[in-house]
């Protein structure tokens, strides 16, 4: 009976004497209540939260600019601003104090009276008055000496001079730098400046999502690619791989540091009152993403160097695990169901992210304009009326004065950012439960291939899942959830070398023990887990208990093993490299080229992240199926005592057999 009340008419295979049953249960359960969290968050964010709240800004009455749904808060608010996309501050002197609302156009000239505003409204159709002040009906006779009522901070209108201006971050900024300009400019780009670094990063991720997406289309595509060369060309694509790394990660190298000095030189030829603090960020993280690669790819020409006299070993690796692969076929199914989910949970994510990067809470208040020194100017201008019977229609456009504004502040809720953290979290563990689910399938498949010598290869593949879905799921959320668990003594230790690094002149070698401690245990454990995975998916045990299982065959085979890593998985590695980088390079000419950006080496970090999240996924197929195969032939060895030679692994091909061969004779 299975953990769903399904019945397992299937008997196990002979050699297989353990029933499968449930496993780890209770992690499963922890998963599915964390998951309830995450969307229990997601929902809160999608009610408050709102993207285009934190592109386009929002006026002063809470609707979002650009937006056809806005709430109703107040008067002027629920309005549909479709069209009105850009944030005008209505006194750029004193924007703290300054009426903002929506106009569909920045100022494209100096605008000196309310003659010109008039002007400007009937070519263009965008107001820059307040959104219940009739600007059409208003005559400048009448009004041209009522200039100190209507053009103050708090509107209607703007006070004059308005100067040109054009749009930096949807916002509307003085173009023209005068000394007259120039403090105006120092207020807008102080309060740009003034953002939450979070708000600048999400700003340029909501923008790219697009690209984004496309971007790990093609990562998934030319994975693909890769995988169909790798099984057509064993023999050959070694060498092709390394030297297509090694081209590529010069390109690389070359146009970071290009990109870096182009910023730098920008930078430095812009004036402080119109530089943004995104730019200059943008400027350092490409400094420290050029000296980060330089580091790296001096490393991997150095491996690369070290390797190319021992590339004899990885035909017949390559060329075993093809074979695997042209008998079960639909396991190429499972990375393209592993990209549409993955490319499914990071869209999920990134859209709760920005959500959940605006969930604040509206708040009102009260806005009153000065209105007895108003009273007293309408009342001295009315007594200078011809009739004073006749109705003001200035009266009636200044009505709102006596009533008040509702303003509507969007406060902060600070208990929002722990939510961060469980998003941060949950990331990273859905993401490695996706990949080890795909790992269990790939591993119970090739397992009951290589120990039934390849008997109903048609519902090998479905087994596997069906073993998966129904008794192992726990054991992934387990494994997957150590690895979060088991990055905190790396973070740890990675801490200690910092300190080190700062604090210690005299003992460099702790440093070296923290960096060399802090990879070793994290790399070990991972491989832990992926062969754990793989016992699982073979004999229906516990996670615990595969763990130590996978621990004593490491242990006992740890010759072969390290020869079959050292090559082929560094091999395999450097696959993911190249697509990443050949994303990584078109991605950087997309994103420079758009001018709307500001801070896009974080979008071009996710994407190269995306990229070789999802090329990993599918070259695991081939890692899997190798380590899989060296697995079965260690149990196939330790089943069968000396007379090993005589278990299924006999029917097999000729090469399953020089797999062992070769890693003795090395």
């Amino acid at each position: 009976m299975a953990c769903f009340g399904f019945d397992k008419e299937t008997p196990e295979e002979p050699g297989q004497v353990r029933v499968r049953g449930c496993t780890d249960v209770l992690w499963l359960s922890i998963f599915l209540v964390f998951w309830c969290l995450m969307i229990f968050i997601a929902v809160f964010a999608f009610v408050y939260g709102d993207p285009l709240r934190l592109i386009n800004g929002h006026d002063s009455f809470g609707n979002t600019c650009g937006s056809s749904s806005n709430s109703k808060m107040g008067e002027l608010s629920g309005l549909d601003t479709t069209d009105k996309k850009f944030l005008y501050y209505l006194d750029p002197a004193n924007i703290e104090h300054s009426l903002q609302i929506c106009v569909t156009q920045c100022p494209d000239n100096n605008i000196l009276d309310l003659d010109g505003l008039q002007k400007f409204y009937n070519r263009t159709k965008s107001a820059l008055c307040s959104y219940n002040f009739d600007l059409s009906n208003v005559s400048y006779h009448e009004a041209q000496n009522r200039t100190t009522i209507i053009t103050t901070s708090l509107g209607p209108c703007p006070p004059f001079p308005i100067y040109k201006s054009h749009h930096v971050l949807n916002r509307c900024v003085p173009e023209v730098l005068t000394n007259e300009t120039l403090p105006l400019i120092y207020n807008i780009y102080g309060m740009m400046n003034d953002w939450d670094f979070t708000e600048e990063i999400l700003n340029d991720i909501y923008k790219t999502w697009p690209q984004m997406l496309y971007y790990s289309i093609l990562a998934f595509a030319l994975t693909f690619i890769i995988i169909l060369l790798v099984n057509l060309f064993a023999k050959m694509i070694a060498y092709i791989l390394l030297i297509g790394v090694s081209l590529i990660i010069l390109v690389n190298m070359i146009l970071l540091w290009w990109e870096y000095f182009v910023l730098k030189s920008r930078l430095d030829n812009t004036i402080e009152a119109q530089t943004l603090s995104a730019d200059a960020c943008n400027e350092h993280m490409f400094l420290i993403l050029s000296v980060i690669f330089t580091i790296f790819s001096v490393i991997v020409l150095l491996l690369v160097l070290t390797m190319r006299k021992r590339l004899h070993f990885l035909s017949t690796l390559f060329h075993e695990s093809a074979d695997c692969l042209s008998k079960l076929p639909a396991l190429y199914w499972q990375p393209l169901s592993t990209f549409v989910m993955l490319l499914g949970l990071y869209s999920f994510w990134i859209i709760t992210i920005l959500h959940l990067a605006t969930a604040n809470y509206p708040g009102t208040r009260s806005l009153k304009l000065l209105t007895n020194f108003v009273d007293q100017n309408i009342t001295t201008d009315n007594s200078s009326m011809s009739d004073p019977s006749m109705p003001d229609p200035f009266e009636k456009n200044l009505a709102f004065v006596h009533a008040g504004l509702t303003a509507v502040e969007f406060k902060d809720a600070t208990w929002v950012r722990y939510m961060w953290w469980v998003y941060i979290i949950g990331i990273i563990w859905s993401s490695e439960f996706v990949l080890a689910c795909q790992h269990m399938i790939i591993s119970g498949a090739v397992a009951k291939w290589y120990f039934t010598n390849g008997k109903n290869k048609k519902s090998i593949v479905l087994s596997s899942v069906y073993n998966l879905v129904f008794y192992h799921l726990g054991s992934i959320a387990l494994g997957s959830l150590l690895i979060i668990l088991f990055k905190i003594p790396r973070l740890i230790l990675t801490t200690c070398h910092s300190k080190s690094d700062t604090t210690s002149t005299k003992k460099p070698w702790m440093k070296k023990i923290c960096a060399c401690c802090s990879y070793s245990f994290d790399n070990f454990f991972k491989y832990i887990n992926h062969n754990a995975y793989t016992i699982v998916s073979m004999e229906g045990i516990g996670f615990c208990l595969a763990a130590s299982r996978a621990w004593h065959v490491i242990i006992g085979n740890a010759l072969r093993l390290s020869t079959i890593n050292s090559i082929g998985d560094f091999i395999l590695f450097l696959a993911k490299c190249l697509i990443t980088m050949i994303i990584g390079t078109a991605a950087l000419f997309t994103l420079r080229s758009n001018s709307e950006l500001h801070f896009y080496a974080i979008p071009l970090i996710i994407i190269c992240i995306f990229a070789f999240f999802i090329a990993h996924s599918v070259i695991s197929l081939q890692e899997v199926v190798i380590d899989t195969l060296f697995l079965c032939v260690c149990e196939d060895k330790n089943i069968n005592g000396e007379m090993w030679h005589k278990s299924p692994i006999i029917k097999l091909s000729k090469p399953k057999k020089q797999i062992v061969k070769n890693s003795n004779n090395i």
